[in-house]
């Protein structure tokens, strides 16, 4: 029964229940228990499991620890502790396991026998078998301890000789993996090191006589011949090796052999993945893809290993662990599975963490890697909180000494400089302002960066003067008023949208008022995962936590406005040359009035100054990677945000806000309500950018919209610029006149009137119920007339596209709208959940069409990065690669290099956009494989015509019965003159980029064969390669990408 003492944690409150009869028992469980509760708290355990594997622990694991302090010293870890816990984080969203491992050491005062004893492991076995548990099996354990573990002769003479045995005298131990709700999974392993020295027979010898002996329970010999035949064709058998089962019924249990080397190189990982090329197959080469990226991520150098055999000394702190690995065999399985264990002991921890924390991002478990620093420093940090100490592992500092050295030198000849250069200045006399108090190594707030993994100041001296003639070594321009206490409270009001839904847990976001609140959580943590994912791509592989400490420390550094205001306003005009005009909710010359006055006058309110920092802040991003020069963006934003704390949110571009405001109606129909021009112009313009942010991520999240459109007047701004908004005698007109040049602001409306007919295609098309009340907009009797309407709306639309010279920019943002319009309604939805072929067809052009045009700005480096474009690119790269395995017409008739060019733009584009964002990352890696396997087909379809006739005729019976739905839209609506007719151009795939030359990415041959037996969704040979979850169209597959990650 649970104490209900809310001050007890769960360790406490079991160890009031438990009566320990030796002394060192109760030492054990006080100084391991604990880590054991963090692990499992850590990894999610309710509290009823972590209360029934800590009592296991307890009572069943700790007795067999042997004396404390230690006399024996265990070979499962290299500190000699008999215990050793860790956690198997899992893909796909599965519970982590907590594993402990350790060897039965027992009480004895002999200490030889108890290093030598295998009857105290039969005593533990004896215990577990006493514990009911489920699964549990014992049997294996005589037949394997017969072969490996020395019997009472040998252990006397080893005992009479005293042969050491050297590092590893241990012969048992035991691994728990609890795996929840109780339940455990006990595996065994045994070393015939000692057995080795007794006997003199090879490890080889050995390991062999014990597999063969086990042939009647686990019959896998045709695997161990494989296994064997590399061991002893690379000579991998050492004294070290040991073999491992699972305590389970014997025919399911798995069976292991573990070796070690002291050549830590690619070559050797591929070479043991693969048994040296024994084994091949998707999966293998999957396996090793991973094994490699984690190999990359945690920058381990390639290099030969200098191995020492023996414990750590905690003074001695150059020793390294071999590169481990297992070969798994099962009963009746011809084929071995390889697992690899990499050899972090002696790297710098965090620079590991960080990699781990990475690697898990780019596979997919992006929540994990998000926490994974965060997680490992929460474990390290009582018992140097308790002794005011900066954090130790293991004896070992993190920091290295000779690092430290050097830094009290270079201190030592500054300050020679500072006495020669300025004899006046006392170095013996301290500012109180300069002494930096003893912080709490891992619970700052303000500074996310520092751990106990990177042991540092918090700041350096200079960097808080405790002199008035010293200022502040970063500047933020006027000065930043403090935030007043009423302003803090009355901001609760505008948090309402987080709440915690458990006692003590974590705010969960339920609603759109909280979108304030949102911008410091995402500020709070901005940068974090750059700086990270920056450090671990070190080539040098020496980023040690100083230099990542550097980076944040930069990064989050404040900059103050451009020396002279030419140099704000040039800046400031990149912006409204680029992103005010698809995003019109500013007024251009009160901006530059605004920056006219932030460098006129000291005394700039809050919301001024914000509005100009971000904007040099936005800019200096897109810029600077045009330009590639570095501008400080991340330092503008900081001091935006800055300033942003100091305003008053309730006149924050939220949906609710915009509603508050009533920026959705048209007051000028109310005539006691007097405003300007320019006051009527932008609350016209705000509302929509507001209106069109919404469809569009209503549309690409599949969310409902936030304000329907009856609730709006839906005036469209009007067609003048903004510099005539503040002309009095502008008269008002909507649109422009035949022959007038466009402005920047009739891109704008042009992009709003898309937005209006992105909306009924929201309504239409993609409403779940299928059954719309009378109030909303008429049924639609006929989809498919209402479709050809909404295809001809959408073509008068593009048509009316505002052009200014041959390349613009603008234009080309509009286009790139129109086919996204295109695809949305010709692909399938709700609505239509089985298009045409023709409506297929149709919708695969636009796809093509749409990636031309993205190629066509990433060209002329006109692209904006945006989440935007990347669900832009993936969708219609998907549309693509799904219609050419769906629709044989299009795969029979595709000009291969056409698509090879949109393929490799859509690559190179998630690529680059994938240094910011590592969603991109995850797109084109999909794009990537699920490409290459399209790109094969086609090249073994285009070389059989017998298949692709026969997958025509079965395909022409299906898209005839489809296409009863509805009308042959290609004859209604014209692609246009560029749609897929452009010149073919010759294309290398060995040179190809987007790594099209190499296609062997899982898919069988058999499957290949059949030109029409693969599909991109609904497919399990699909789903299973491309590490799909079942998704069964577009929208699915792009919630799965966007939202789980």
């Amino acid at each position: 029964m649970l104490n209900s003492s809310p001050d007890l944690t769960l360790f406490e409150c079991l160890t009031e229940s438990l009566e320990f009869p030796h002394e060192s028992w109760k030492q054990w469980w006080h100084k391991t228990g604990p880590i054991l509760a963090k692990l499992m708290s850590s990894s999610n355990y309710n509290a009823e499991w972590q209360y029934k594997y800590l009592e296991f622990y307890a009572t069943v694991v700790v007795p067999f620890l042997g004396p404390y302090p230690q006399v024996v010293r265990s070979t499962i870890t290299r500190s000699g502790l008999p215990v050793e816990f860790s956690v198997n984080y899992q893909q796909y969203g599965k519970q982590p396991i907590v594993r402990i491992a350790f060897e039965p050491i027992g009480g004895a005062p002999d200490t030889e026998a108890v290093a030598y004893d295998r009857d105290i492991a039969k005593e533990f076995l004896s215990t577990l078998s006493k514990l009911d548990l489920k699964g549990f099996d014992p049997r294996l354990w005589d037949l394997v301890s017969r072969n490996i573990h020395i019997d009472a002769t040998e252990r006397a003479m080893l005992q009479e000789n005293k042969i050491d045995g050297t590092y590893v005298r241990t012969q048992t131990l035991f691994g728990f993996d609890l795996i929840g709700g109780g339940d455990m999974s006990v595996k065994a392993y045994a070393f015939p090191g000692l057995k080795c020295k007794a006997s003199g027979q090879s490890s080889q010898t050995l390991l062999a006589n014990t597999i063969k002996g086990l042939q009647k329970q686990v019959d896998c010999s045709e695997a161990f011949s494989m296994v064997n035949s590399y061991l002893q064709e690379t000579d991998s058998y050492n004294p070290y090796s040991f073999f491992s089962w699972d305590c389970i019924e014997a025919s399911k249990s798995r069976l292991k052999i573990y070796m070690c080397s002291a050549s830590m190189t690619r070559a050797k990982l591929e070479e043991t993945w693969s048994l040296g090329s024994r084994l091949n197959g998707p999966s293998m080469e999957k396996g090793l893809k991973y094994l490699l990226q984690l190999f990359d991520c945690i920058q381990i150098k390639d290099k030969e290993l200098e191995i020492k055999i023996e414990h750590d000394d905690r003074s001695d702190t150059s020793k390294v662990t071999p590169l481990m690995w297992n070969y798994e065999m099962r009963n009746n399985d011809p084929l071995p599975v390889a697992k690899i264990y990499l050899p972090v002991h002696g790297e710098n921890d965090l620079r590991i963490v960080i990699g781990v924390a990475r690697f898990m991002k780019e596979i997919g478990m992006v929540d994990l890697g998000k926490t994974y620093l965060d997680t490992v420093q929460s474990y390290f940090s009582g018992s140097c909180q308790k002794a005011n100490s900066p954090c130790l592992n293991d004896g070992r500092q993190l920091v290295q000494r000779s690092y430290i050295a050097s830094m009290e030198k270079r201190i030592k000849w500054l300050e020679a400089l500072v006495k020669e250069s300025c004899p006046n200045v006392d170095l013996d006399e301290v500012s109180r302002d300069n002494i930096v108090p003893d912080k709490d190594p891992i619970l700052l707030e303000d500074h996310a960066e520092t751990s106990i993994l990177s042991p540092r100041e918090e700041l350096a001296p200079n960097e808080e003067q405790g002199s008035e003639q010293r200022q502040p070594q970063y500047q933020s321009g006027p000065g930043i008023p403090p935030r007043p206490l009423s302003l803090m409270e009355s901001r609760q009001a505008h948090e309402i949208g987080l709440v915690s839904l458990s006692p003590g847990g974590d705010p969960r976001y339920i609603g759109p008022s909280s979108g304030y609140f949102f911008a410091n959580l995402v500020f709070s943590n901005a940068g974090q995962h750059q700086k990270r994912r920056k450090a671990t791509n070190d080539s040098t592989g020496s980023l040690s936590g100083e230099y990542v400490a550097l980076a944040a420390e930069i990064l989050h550094a404040p900059a103050s406005l451009p020396p002279r205001r030419e140099i704000a306003v040039e800046l400031s005009s990149k912006y409204f040359e680029t992103i005010h005009v698809v995003y019109p909710f500013l007024h251009q010359p009160s901006h530059m009035s605004y920056l006219d006055q932030i460098y006129s006058s000291e005394d700039t309110s809050a919301t001024v100054a914000f509005q100009v920092y971000m904007i040099l802040a936005i800019a200096a991003t897109d810029l600077s990677r045009r330009s590639k020069i570095r501008l400080p963006a991340e330092g503008y934003y900081t001091t935006a945000m800055q300033y942003f704390r100091n305003m008053t949110p309730d006149g924050t571009l939220c949906l609710a806000s915009l509603i508050d405001l009533g920026l959705q109606r048209d007051v000028r129909n109310a005539p006691s309500l007097k405003i300007s021009l320019l006051e009527h112009e932008m609350r016209t313009r705000v509302f929509w950018v507001v209106y069109t942010f919404d469809r569009t991520i209503g549309t690409m999240m599949g969310r409902p919209v936030g304000i329907r459109d009856e609730a709006c007047d839906l005036r469209l701004p009007m067609d003048i610029s903004d510099h005539d908004l503040v002309n009095h005698d502008a008269q008002e007109r909507t649109e422009r006149t035949p022959g007038q040049p466009p402005s920047h602001i009739s891109f704008g409306i042009h992009l709003f009137k898309a937005a209006r007919l992105n909306s009924e295609v929201k309504y239409v098309m993609h409403s779940i119920s299928r059954e719309p009340p009378a109030y909303a907009y008429p049924p639609i009797r006929d989809i498919f007339s209402w479709q050809r309407d909404i295809l001809e709306r959408l073509q008068i639309w593009k048509s009316e596209i505002p052009h200014i010279g041959s390349s613009n920019t603008s234009a080309i943002l509009c286009e790139i709208k129109y086919h996204e319009m295109m695809i949305l309604v010709l692909r399938p939805s709700p609505a239509i959940p089985e298009p045409s072929e023709d409506s297929s067809i149709l919708c695969f052009r636009h796809a093509m069409e749409l990636l031309e045009k993205f190629r066509e700005l990433y060209k002329h480096d006109a692209l904006q990065y945006s989440r935007l474009v990347v669900h832009s690119i993936f969708l219609g790269t998907l549309v693509v690669l799904h219609s050419i395995w769906k629709l044989p017409d299009i795969s029979t008739n595709l000009k291969v290099d056409e698509l090879s060019k949109n393929i490799t733009t859509a690559l190179n584009i998630l690529s680059s956009i994938g240094e910011y964002w590592l969603e991109a990352q995850r797109a084109r890696d999909c794009i990537d494989e699920i490409s290459s396997v399209t790109m094969r087909r086609l090249l073994k379809t285009r070389g059989s015509e017998g298949p692709i006739a026969t997958s025509r005729l079965r395909s022409r019976t299906r898209a005839t019965n489809v296409s009863q739905q509805g009308p042959n839209l290609t004859s209604h609506v014209p692609l246009g003159q560029g749609a897929v007719h452009q010149q073919p151009e010759h294309f290398d795939f060995d040179a190809n980029s987007a790594g099209f030359g190499d296609f062997n990415t899982g898919v069988s041959e058999a499957a290949l064969e059949c030109s029409d037996s693969l599909q991109l969704f609904g497919d399990s040979a699909f789903e299973e390669t491309f590490g799909l979850t079942g998704v069964p169209d577009f929208d699915g597959l792009m919630w799965e990408f966007f939202n789980i990650s």
